[in-house]
């Protein structure tokens, strides 16, 4: 889990960093108009917005995976319990 956050910490460095370096004004156009910003907060958006998009489509994955592994979890306690149990031996009638 820390190697997660070294990795996220040295692209979040990356981007900034090129965002620095890419700091000219650039005439933006977008669906309703145009606009005059600075090329590194196109940069920033874009990553950032990117990073919402990849985890809001990741969100049904996760849940679907979860489910299951609860289900399996249920089934593995069930089965548990069953080998736990002593079984009634069947009466030998002559």
């Amino acid at each position: 889990m820390q190697w997660i956050l070294i990795l996220i910490l040295v692209l979040i460095l990356a981007v900034t960093l090129f965002a620095i370096e890419n700091a000219t004004i650039i005439s933006f156009s977008y669906l309703f108009g145009k606009a005059n910003i600075s090329l590194a907060l196109v940069i920033v958006v874009s990553v950032i917005v990117g990073a919402v998009l990849g985890i809001l489509a990741s969100v049904r994955s996760i849940r679907r995976a979860r489910g299951r592994f609860k289900q399996k979890k249920r089934e593995l306690n069930d089965l548990n319990k069953e080998i736990q149990e002593p079984k009634e031996e069947p009466e030998i009638t002559d």
